[in-house]
């Protein structure tokens, strides 16, 4: 059938959708039977013959668009089909021959004047033929075309939501690694601070767990999280000095949840190698357009390209890419001594 997709590229329609589409090319070609013929229709049989000889078209042409079109022709069984359609059709033209016909032995007697009357009969069905299985076959093939790109739209999106959660996914084991060793170092210094560092843990824990896997969280929620993280990270590494600082026009802009994080980490895990202090400055503003976070580390003066490689920023730019799609705009900037990370979300 037509509305098969393994091998032909359609959707499949449903037994529904084959009985509407039929009805409606049926009561197509009977309005024009009946309009072309309506002179003639001067009684019951008149109007039962037209009907008869409509529906013989009908019939045999949605025989042809439902059955043989997919089985055959969308399989390139071209020889096969046209056979059948040719068949079919010499068929069909009998029946109607027989519609007309006052008794048995004229079912077969084609009282034409001529040959080149025949001929010119028969070549005016062809076209008849043709016409109206032409426009029944292009309302099902547009109609399953349609069908088939709103299919494939909805599974390209189902694709990019789940590679979306997977890269999202893939920034939590290692802050959870780092948090870890923090407990442990705690636990053997202050226990009264490792306590609330549990309850810090908790916290990011949840966020990772629940509204990381929503569409959208809103702005302020992402920039706690973020402030969670970084005192963590302040317990672990006394040389860390964090400037923070904020403008913000709507708290509760929507945006992609650890969307932030994968910099901040990438800030901490380069800046931390240098033995002096490790200076990390954020800037977040916002408003009612944009978005932009602005983050910068001191670095280790020997170091070189630390920030901008590796498959953190790889992974966030594919979910820039998903999320966000021509409405960003990422500018890595290394220089001697720091790196420094723009973010832009343009007409969120």
């Amino acid at each position: 059938m037509v509305s098969v997709i393994n091998n032909n590229g359609y959707a499949k329609a449903t037994r529904k959708e084959i009985l509407i589409h039929s009805i409606i090319f049926l009561l197509f070609v009977f309005l024009f039977w009946f309009l072309y013929a309506y002179d003639t229709m001067k009684d019951f049989i008149s109007f039962a013959r037209v009907f008869l000889y409509a529906l013989s078209y009908g019939v045999i042409l949605l025989f042809n668009i439902h059955y043989i079109f997919g089985k055959l022709y969308l399989n390139r069984r071209f020889v096969l089909y046209i056979v059948i359609t040719i068949s079919s059709f010499l068929l069909g033209y009998l029946f109607q021959n027989a519609v007309y016909a006052n008794s048995v032995n004229e079912c077969m007697n084609f009282n034409y004047p001529s040959t080149a009357a025949l001929i010119r009969d028969v070549i005016i069905n062809i076209l008849t033929f043709t016409m109206l299985g032409g426009v029944g076959l292009a309302f099902m093939l547009l109609h399953l075309w349609n069908k088939t790109q709103k299919q494939m739209t909805e599974l390209q999106n189902l694709t990019l939501k789940i590679e979306l959660q997977n890269l999202k996914n893939q920034v939590s084991p290692h802050f959870l690694f780092n948090t870890l060793n923090n407990l442990y170092i705690l636990s053997k210094t202050n226990n009264t601070q490792a306590a609330e560092t549990i309850l810090n843990l908790a916290d990011i824990m949840r966020y990772q767990l629940i509204e990381a896997q929503k569409e959208n969280v809103s702005l302020i929620q992402e920039i706690d999280y973020i402030r969670n993280l970084l005192d963590l990270e302040k317990i672990r590494r006394d040389n860390l000095i964090i400037k923070f600082e904020m403008d913000i026009h709507n708290e509760n802009i929507p945006i992609q949840p650890m969307l932030f994080s994968t910099l901040v980490e990438n800030a901490i895990k380069h800046g931390s190698q240098q033995m002096n202090d490790c200076n990390i400055s954020i800037k977040i503003e916002s408003n009612a357009r944009t978005i932009n976070f602005i983050i910068s580390n001191t670095k280790p003066t020997a170091s070189s390209n630390l920030n901008n490689t590796g498959t953190g920023l790889i992974n966030l730019r594919r979910r820039l890419d998903i999320s966000y799609p021509k409405k960003y705009n990422l500018e890595l900037i290394d220089n001697k001594s720091t790196f420094t990370a723009t973010l832009k979300i343009m007409d969120f």
